[in-house]
C-alpha cells in the first residue's frame, strides 16, 4: 500500500472521529489528530534527527569547533524544538474558553472603572434643561452620564451571563482533557498560576491523539521499517516533551509562585504592623481594625494557596518520576527497534547479494582461433610463392 495513502487514510479516520466527539454542542473545538500531526511532523522529524545524532557513541560530549556537533549542542537544539512542539501541543478548547472568560472579565473591570468616572463627573455636569442647543452638542449632561452608567451596567450583566455559560464549556473541555473538577474548583483553574496544569493536561491529551495516529500508520503499513522506526522515535520525543513541561511546572512553583506568595504575605504583615501603630497613636480604630482583618485574611489565603501549590508540585513531581521511567523504557525500546531493523536490513541486503551472486553465470569462454597469426602466416606463404 502507498505510504502517503496510508497516512491520509489514518489521519482522516482519526481526525474525523475526534472532531465528532469534541465539536458536539461546542463553540470552540479541540484540535484533531490530523491537524496536530500536520503542525508537529516537520518539528518531530528534525528533532528525531538531532536525537539520533546525540545518541551516537561517536558524538563527543562537547566540541570547541564552531558549528560542530556535540551532545551538548544537540541537547540545546533539541530543547528549542521541544519548546516549539509544546506550543502546538498546549492548544486545547479549555485554553480557548479560558481566554474568552478572561477577556470578558477584563471588559467588566473596564466598565466598572467607566461607571466610577461617570459618577464622579456627574456631580459637576449640568442638567440637560440648563443647556442650550450648542452646549448640548459639546457638553455631556447629567442625564447623559446616567444613560452611560445604565449602558455599562447592562454590559456588565451581559458579560457576567456570558462568563457563566463559558465556565460550563470550560469545565466540559477540562473533563475532555481528563481534569474532572467541580464548578467551585473550576474557578481556580482560571487563575494564571493554574495555566501550567491546563497546558500539561492538553499536552497529554494531544499526545494520546498523536500516538493513536502513529499506531494506525504502523498497522496500515504492515509494520514497515520506516513507519515503525518513526513511531517509536516520535514516542520518545513526546515523552521528552511531557518531561519538560512537568519539570517546568515544578520549577515555577519553587522559583516563582511560592516566593511571590511569601512576598505578598510579608507585605500584608507590614501593613498590619503599621495599622497597629496607627491605632496606638489615635488613628481611626474601626477603619484600621478592618484593614488588619483584611490583612490577616490575605496572609491566610497566601498560606493556604502555598500549601495547595506544594501539594500540586508533589503530585507533578511524583508523576515526573513515572515519566522518567516511561522515558527510559521508550528510549530503550526505540534503540531495540532500531538495532532490530538495522539487523533485518543487513540480513536483507546480504541475502539479496547472495541471491545475485548465486544467479551469476559467467559467459562461456570463446575459443581462440589465432586469426591474426594465421593471416600473417598466410601472407608470408604467399610472398614465398611469389619469389619462386
Amino acid at each position: 500500500m502507498n505510504v502517503q495513502n496510508a497516512v491520509y487514510r489514518a489521519s482522516r479516520w482519526i481526525g474525523d472521529k475526534t472532531r465528532t466527539v469534541f465539536t458536539e454542542g461546542s463553540e470552540i473545538t479541540e484540535p484533531t489528530a490530523g491537524e496536530l500531526w500536520g503542525k508537529v511532523s516537520p518539528r518531530v522529524d528534525k528533532a528525531l534527527t538531532i536525537y539520533n545524532m546525540m545518541e551516537l557513541p561517536s558524538t563527543p560530549d562537547s566540541n570547541w569547533i564552531p558549528f560542530a556537533n556535540s551532545k551538548e549542542s544537540c541537547q540545546k537544539e533539541l530543547d528549542k524544538i521541544l519548546d516549539a512542539l509544546l506550543e502546538v501541543l498546549e492548544v486545547c478548547g479549555a485554553a480557548g474558553y479560558r481566554e474568552r472568560i478572561r477577556s470578558r472579565q477584563a471588559d467588566i473591570t473596564t466598565s466598572i472603572s467607566r461607571i466610577a468616572e461617570y459618577r464622579e463627573q456627574m456631580h459637576s455636569a449640568p442638567s440637560k434643561n440648563s443647556q442650550n442647543t450648542i452646549e448640548g452638542l459639546w457638553v455631556t449632561s447629567r442625564e447623559d452620564y446616567e444613560i452611560n452608567i445604565a449602558e455599562e451596567t447592562d454590559s456588565i450583566a451581559e458579560k457576567e451571563k456570558q462568563i457563566e455559560s463559558l465556565k460550563t464549556s470550560f469545565r466540559t473541555h477540562l473533563q475532555i482533557l481528563g481534569v474532572d473538577i467541580s464548578a467551585e474548583t473550576a474557578d481556580s483553574f482560571l487563575l494564571p498560576v493554574e495555566d501550567g496544569i491546563v497546558s500539561m493536561a492538553a499536552v497529554v491529551a494531544n499526545i494520546g491523539l498523536l500516538t493513536e495516529l502513529l499506531q494506525g500508520l504502523v498497522d496500515i503499513s504492515g509494520e514497515s521499517p520506516a513507519q515503525t522506526r518513526r513511531y517509536y522515535g516520535v514516542y520518545v520525543l513526546l515523552v521528552l516533551a511531557v518531561d519538560r513541561i512537568e519539570k517546568h511546572f515544578v520549577r515555577e512553583v519553587d522559583e516563582v509562585f511560592i516566593p511571590r506568595l511569601c512576598q505578598y504575605e510579608e507585605e500584608a504583615g507590614n501593613n498590619i504592623s503599621k495599622a497597629q501603630v496607627l491605632i496606638s497613636s489615635g488613628g481611626r480604630k474601626e477603619l484600621l481594625l478592618a484593614n488588619i482583618k483584611a490583612g490577616n485574611r490575605t496572609i491566610e489565603a497566601c498560606r493556604e494557596f502555598s500549601d495547595t501549590l506544594r501539594d500540586q508540585k508533589r503530585t507533578i513531581a511524583d508523576r515526573n518520576r513515572e515519566t522518567q521511567r516511561t522515558l527510559a523504557e521508550a528510549a530503550n525500546t526505540y534503540r531495540t527497534v532500531s538495532v532490530s531493523l538495522d539487523v533485518a536490513a543487513l540480513i536483507g541486503q546480504c541475502q539479496a547479494a547472495f541471491r545475485a551472486l548465486r544467479e551469476l553465470r559467467l559467459p562461456q569462454l570463446r575459443t581462440f582461433q589465432n586469426l591474426q597469426l594465421n593471416d600473417e602466416m598466410q601472407r608470408l606463404a604467399e610472398r614465398v610463392v611469389d619469389k619462386e
